[in-house]
């Protein structure tokens, strides 16, 4: 993937800056320089003032000539005084404006190169402070492809312009949002594709066990006393392999058929009677008001029968304290109108996970902590949950022991 060549970003906004800040200045010098030296070329020489001179000098010479009375006269000298001092003064005018009109260039020129120079430093102090961020952005996302972890904020960050904090705060947020996906993507495709090649072994393992349940039918109906307990065992060993197929046919496979009403304490409370013999006991908590959830009831009974079963195995052989504590609640919804889930925790005093470091391996279809497991059941039984709209997740209990929390939601999804 090439990248995207940032300091041609450095070049084009420091010459848009340079040049709107650099051209009205230069045009504004221009034509003020152009106005002043026409005005000096208009008003720094004598022009007027020398035909007045002229005009006056003339016309006291003939006051002066004709014998004027002495008011008169005195007048006439004083304005002499008075127009030869404006005269003077004029011509003083005019040599500074041809001196000033001279050099009106070069300091046109050198008022543009500073304002230039100036222009230069800001417009490439601007374009930096704007294309650090995203360069920085460029790097975040190539972090992201990584899934490294994004920079903390810094102090820099506070001064950058708020559109490029929204972003950094944008990436920011989407980092684990991104990771989580990418998690729930490679997993639905492991799933995918345990499914499919789950599917095939078990239409393998049925085409192979129709015919030998037949046989062992047979057998049954013919065998002696002495065979009984050996065709027993090859009824059973097949029904567990029929149960297996059935486990392998429905990973992957979402659930079919209509949805009903399930009240899930009636249905927890016949699985633990049903599952649960002593020495293991069971306790249960639930409203009398807990809401009805939407599902395939059947699929929902094949998911908590394997926690519970769960439950029970993980208890085998413990000595005392061997008890399945089971908490139904609802859960409300983020604006608060309601219930919008129900959850079911179901707790054992067992072993916990002593040997798992990342709980979410439990739900692998090829992970299991069983010496006899096919690693299907907590598979099945996540993917059940997620069928549903809800959510399957296991934890370590305090003091020792699992917990397993399923959430589903009260209207369908």
């Amino acid at each position: 993937m090439k990248r995207p060549r940032l300091d041609k970003l450095d070049q084009r906004l420091f010459g848009w800056f340079f040049a709107l800040s650099v051209t009205p200045a230069l045009l504004v010098l221009l034509v003020g320089s152009l106005v002043l030296s026409r005005s000096l070329d208009f008003s720094g020489t004598l022009g007027p003032w020398g035909r007045i001179a002229d005009s006056g000098a003339l016309l006291l010479d003939a006051v002066e000539a004709s014998d004027p009375p002495p008011d008169v006269a005195a007048a006439a000298a004083q304005h002499r005084a008075e127009l030869s001092e404006s005269v003077t003064l004029a011509r003083r005018w005019a040599f500074i404006g041809e001196r000033f009109a001279s050099v009106l260039p070069f300091i046109a020129l050198g008022l543009s190169l500073v304002l230039a120079l100036v222009a230069w430093r800001v417009s490439r102090r601007l374009s930096k402070q704007l294309a650090r961020p995203a360069r920085d952005l460029v790097g975040w996302t190539a972090r992201l492809a990584r899934e490294e972890p994004l920079p903390e904020p810094s102090e820099a960050e506070k001064r950058e312009p708020r559109e490029f904090r929204i972003l950094r705060e944008a990436f920011r947020i989407a980092a684990p949002e991104l990771i989580a996906a990418r998690d729930r993507a490679i997993a639905g495709e492991r799933v995918r594709l345990w499914g499919e090649m789950a599917r095939r072994v078990a239409h393998e393992m049925k085409n192979a066990l129709t015919p030998l349940r037949l046989g062992v039918y047979r057998i049954a109906s013919e065998a002696g006393p002495s065979l009984r307990e050996s065709v027993q065992v090859v009824d059973e060993e097949t029904r567990r392999l029929e149960e297996l197929a059935a486990a392998f046919a429905a990973l992957g496979r979402p659930p079919a058929g209509p949805v009903s009403e399930v009240d899930l304490t009636e249905l927890l409370q016949s699985l633990l009677r049903s599952d649960t013999a002593p020495p293991t006991t069971y306790e249960i908590d639930a409203p009398e008001d807990l809401p009805l959830v939407p599902g395939h009831y059947d699929e929902l009974v094949r998911l908590f029968r394997n926690l519970i079963r769960n439950a029970v195995e993980a208890m085998h052989g413990m000595p005392a304290d061997r008890k399945i504590e089971v908490r139904v609640q609802p859960v409300a919804g983020a604006n608060g109108a309601g219930p919008a889930f129900v959850r079911v925790d179901i707790a054992d005093r067992g072993a916990g996970f002593v040997d798992v470091v990342d709980l979410d391996r439990l739900f692998e279809p090829d992970f299991t902590t069983k010496s006899r497991g096919t690693g299907l059941g907590l598979a099945l039984a996540r993917q059940t949950a997620r069928a549903h709209g809800g959510t399957l997740v296991a934890a370590a209990r305090a003091g020792g022991g699992a917990v397993f929390t399923v959430e589903l939601p009260v209207a369908p999804r």
